[in-house]
């Protein structure tokens, strides 16, 4: 006999196999200082381009944050419920019914351009080898 899912997205996590007995298993953990180089690195996969002042201002922000994790770790949480959002949130589901739907025609019947059964809709990712739209002739 499993949990209802259908009734609520917040459901008792206390018998979950991430139990009561795990919870405390990184309270000595302490989050890893991150430098300017991971910084830069992080910049690069965002594909950012910092200065070196914003790099060392971002280092300081990621250090305040993650002291910030840590002060959260050394708290006592033995006796708070796990939760999914800081606030009560309730989120009950509901069954999936089949139900009615509208059929291919009605579907597309306002559809401002279609392509057989499908909506067709203007092209966002560019064909290899072909002109950006919107790029001046000097732009690579």
């Amino acid at each position: 006999m499993g949990v209802d899912r259908t009734q609520h997205y917040n459901v008792d996590r206390r018998n979950s196999p991430i139990g009561l007995e795990n919870r405390d298993m990184n309270r000595d953990f302490r989050m890893a200082r991150i430098g300017p180089e991971e910084v830069r690195e992080l910049a690069m996969l965002a594909r950012l381009q910092l200065s070196e002042d914003e790099v060392a201002r971002m280092a300081g922000d990621l250090a305040a944050i993650l002291d910030y994790v840590d002060a959260l770790r050394d708290l006592d949480t033995t006796d708070v419920e796990p939760m999914t959002h800081a606030v009560p949130f309730d989120c009950p589901l509901r069954v999936d019914e089949v139900k009615p739907s509208l059929s291919m025609e009605e579907a597309l019947s306002n559809a401002p351009r279609r392509e057989g059964s499908f909506f067709e809709v203007p092209r966002i990712v560019p064909v290899a080898g072909a002109p950006v739209a919107g790029a001046s002739e000097d732009e690579p």
